[in-house]
């Protein structure tokens, strides 16, 4: 701050009333240091008797280190915060809360043998009762300023949760409902619109709206979002413990107005019904029609709650007939959505009713009526399977009928069996592959599916390949062999894969691609999985970006998809306690349910208690047997996903550099300095997750090759063309083995230099060359670091600026 501390100073030897005099200090160092000293000293008496003596007039900064010192001496009075409440700077206010939170915390979390059966507000701790520090951080609740609200936020999580990040329970969580009710009313004190000075008369239960008379209005802006999550935080470990029924009969007669009430009443609302405890359940839904919150609010408590059941069903432990009926003829329409989906969850007869005539009512937008017959799937009874017979026919719309399929492989039950039989013979390419993979999906349905293939009632042509893979390596012997006998051996893979590869390449070399046809056979396959110019499903990665960086690389990414498996891309194969069996990517798997997503973007939620077995099948979702395709049909299906018309014509010379995999040039018609085609980032960050890559954009690189000089899965980098900023891998973490190791390998024409830190400190340097070996491998003893948290970095630095193209495999830690 522009004051240097004297020469030769000792602060060491400077008397505790020195030290303290250094609070006042402007420098910010000096300041800090003697805090520091005063707090190793931990001579509390003296140094409590000489700040005391400090005048009203010393600076802001001055006060805070005063504060910060006496708290790390653990001698913060009543007096002292009660005063830094009260001043004027809310630096200090804030910081008044946030020492009573810590002070209480210690006594709820690490004293409870003092605590006994008392009731919150009167407990004591040192010169304080509760209901002193209550009264503080009632007071300071009522600031405009957002600091101070949201420090006030953080000393309740602290008092109720005992930590700042992740629940340590302290004796609030087993109190009575008196002790929880204050937190609760202090949080409610944050976020709502109006106060009442002095806060409830004595004895009262906080959070009883009725218990408030009419008081002060005290204006406040409106919370920002750290605010809103702040008193969800301090909330949620009582939620945790108690349910919110407690807490809501107060927070949702006062919310509606607030977006941070409302926020923290939601959560509040959906982390009771993923806890999925129906008792707690219907205190929830008994609170939320007694306080009759705002319709905005209530809409969106059922909001939360019907997503939370979407993905597991857990029925009130009550009857909630009432309620939902009055919810379901509200004037909000909002509210009325939602209340009619819960009561359909839930299986209410008069709403299942009801949504069925509008599942049936073919004036209804399509899209209503499957999200209608999304929500009636849930309902697992024979009044929901009957009304979804009349879809499974041919006559239904595509879209409505795969949906009608997919809801009938949730439901079960042989009565599906006919007419999803009569649906895989459907001319139809989606309602044929939707039946197709609904049949497959129990054991019973299988063979049923097997025998009328061997009938002849469904053709076995054009069978889908990921179900044909599922039957041939079905746990059942018996279905493994009538698979065989009506669709005929299934080969994952060629014998030799690389020769399939070099045969198909020369197919894409003889002979003009026809793009149109491309585009069919790309839309029919590739499109069910895939996002590609605007269509397409999310199942594998966006193909824009993805795999299809040269011929090669396609070629190997299409014909063997096992070779490469992005993270989070693998089959993974989910056996239920019903009887079915799924398969897909995972990409929600929470501690309430796992939901996969398979071909033609089927999503299936499976609720954790409904999951027999979950097993990766480390197989990529994308099938094996494009390379059966004819030669013809191939060259047109690669040339389309390298060269779409979207992207702009198949010059000869644009083919020739895909041919080559080498960086297009730059022409009039393209942005300077800018690829024709991105780099697949995707690919690069996904060859080793655990490591960040930090490479520039330079002639087609970063890249992942299929193959080089016979290591498979390979990573090619370059330097940055600064010639001074090597390309890195890099990566965070506790060491705990210590053998790093990887092969590298350097381009015809060129070397480089390899370098390996820790913590920044060079501590392995190779030059990799092209002589032989080809590839070099480097092995680096870190035992040194054993057990410490380090940043480890690989560098490849360029090595007179020739040809410095760097070629990475299998950096591992052993």
């Amino acid at each position: 701050e522009g004051v240097r501390a004297p020469p030769n100073l000792n602060l060491k030897k400077l008397s505790t009333a020195d030290l303290v005099k250094t609070l006042e200090h402007p420098n910010n160092w000096m300041r800090r240091m003697a805090r520091r000293m005063l707090v190793e000293r931990n001579d509390r008496e003296a140094t409590l008797q000489e700040i005391t003596q400090l005048p009203d007039s010393v600076s802001s900064h001055a006060k805070f280190e005063c504060a910060w010192t006496l708290h790390g001496m653990d001698a913060t009075s009543a007096a002292l915060l009660d005063k830094l409440a009260t001043n004027p700077d809310p630096n200090l206010q804030a910081w008044a809360a946030r020492f009573t939170g810590e002070k209480w915390r210690v006594k709820l979390m690490d004293r409870p043998s003092e605590i006994g059966a008392k009731y919150l507000d009167e407990l004591t701790f040192g010169d304080e009762p509760f209901s002193k520090a209550r009264s503080r951080l009632g007071s300071l609740a009522k600031s405009a300023n957002l600091g101070v609200r949201h420090a006030v936020a953080v000393a309740l999580r602290q008092i109720s949760g005992g930590c700042l990040t992740v629940n340590r329970a302290t004796k609030v969580s087993l109190e009575t409902r008196h002790g929880v009710g204050i937190i609760e009313g202090l949080a409610t004190s944050i976020v709502r619109d109006s106060w009442i000075e002095g806060g409830p008369p004595p004895n009262v239960d906080p959070v009883n709206p009725n218990d408030f008379p009419p008081g002060k209005t005290v204006s406040r802006t409106a919370a920002d979002q750290l605010v809103s999550f702040a008193v969800w935080q301090a909330l949620e470990p009582l939620a945790a413990e108690h349910g919110s029924g407690i807490a809501l009969r107060g927070l949702a007669h006062l919310g509606g107005k607030h977006p941070a009430f409302n926020f923290a009443v939601q959560r509040l609302c959906r982390r009771v019904s993923d806890d999925a405890n129906p008792k707690r359940l219907f205190g929830l839904l008994e609170s939320l029609h007694v306080a009759r919150p705002e319709p905005e609010l209530l809409a969106a408590c059922l909001a939360s709650l019907a997503t939370s059941q979407n993905a597991r069903v857990t029925r009130p432990e009550g009857d909630v007939t009432e309620i939902l009926r009055d919810w379901r003829t509200y004037a909000n329409s909002d509210v009325r959505k939602h209340a009619q989906t819960l009561a359909v969850m839930w299986g209410d007869a008069a709403a299942v009713k009801e949504m069925i005539a509008v599942l049936h009512d073919g004036s209804k937008p399509e899209k209503e009526r499957i999200t209608v017959l999304q929500s009636l799937q849930k309902v697992r009874t024979d009044t929901v399977k009957d009304g979804l017979m009349p879809l499974l026919t041919p006559q239904t719309s595509t879209a409505l009928a795969v949906a009608a399929i997919r809801a009938a492989a949730d439901l079960g039950g042989d009565e599906f069996i006919a007419p999803l039989l009569q649906q895989s013979a459907s001319k139809d390419f989606n309602m044929r592959n939707a039946a197709i993979e609904a049949l497959s999906n129990r054991d019973t349905w299988t063979k049923a599916l097997l025998n009328a293939i061997s009938e002849q009632k469904v053709s076995a042509s054009g069978f889908p390949a990921p179900v044909r893979r599922a039957l041939a390596t079905h746990k059942d012997k018996a279905i493994r062999d009538l698979a065989f006998k009506v669709l005929g051996a299934w080969q994952d893979s060629s014998d030799d894969v690389k020769s399939l590869i070099a045969q198909k390449k020369q197919a894409c070399l003889t002979g003009e691609p026809d793009l149109a046809n491309g585009k069919l056979l790309f839309t029919a396959t590739c499109m069910v999985c895939h996002e590609f110019h605007g269509g397409g499903q999310k199942v594998g990665p966006d193909l824009i970006g993805s795999g299809r960086s040269n011929l090669d690389a396609l070629l190997a990414n299409v014909i063997d998809p096992n070779q490469i498996i992005g993270n989070g891309y693998e089959n993974i194969s989910v056996s239920t306690k019903d009887g079915r069996t799924l398969a897909g990517r995972v990409v929600e798997d929470t501690p309430g349910h796992v939901k996969l997503l398979g071909a033609g973007g089927a999503a299936q939620v499976v609720p954790r208690d409904q999951i027999a077995t979950l097993t990766n099948t480390k197989q990529s979702l994308m099938p094996m047997g494009f390379g059966n395709l004819p030669d013809a049909a191939f060259r047109d299906l690669i040339w389309y996903i390298l060269a779409p018309p979207e992207e702009g014509p198949l010059t000869a010379e644009k083919k020739k550099l895909l041919i080559q995999g080498v960086e297009l040039p730059e022409t009039t018609s393209q942005p300077k300095k800018t690829n024709w085609r991105a780099i697949d980032w995707e690919s690069v960050s996904l060859w080793n997750p655990d490591w960040k890559v930090n490479a520039p954009d330079f002639e087609r690189t970063p890249v992942k090759l299929a193959e080089y000089h016979g290591k498979t899965n390979v990573l090619l980098l370059h330097p940055f063309p600064d010639k001074k900023t090597p390309a890195s891998f890099e990566r965070q973490l506790k060491l705990e083995k210590t053998k790093l190791k990887f092969s590298v390998a350097a381009d015809d024409r060129g070397d480089w230099l390899a370098k390996v830190l820790v913590n920044g400190q060079e501590v392995k340097a190779v030059t990799v060359d092209h002589e032989k070996p080809r590839w070099k491998t480097v092995e680096v003893d870190l035992a040194k670091w054993k057990g410490q948290d380090i940043t480890l970095r690989i560098e490849a630095h360029a090595n007179g600026w020739a040809w410095e193209f760097a070629y990475w495999h299998g950096i591992t830690l052993e």
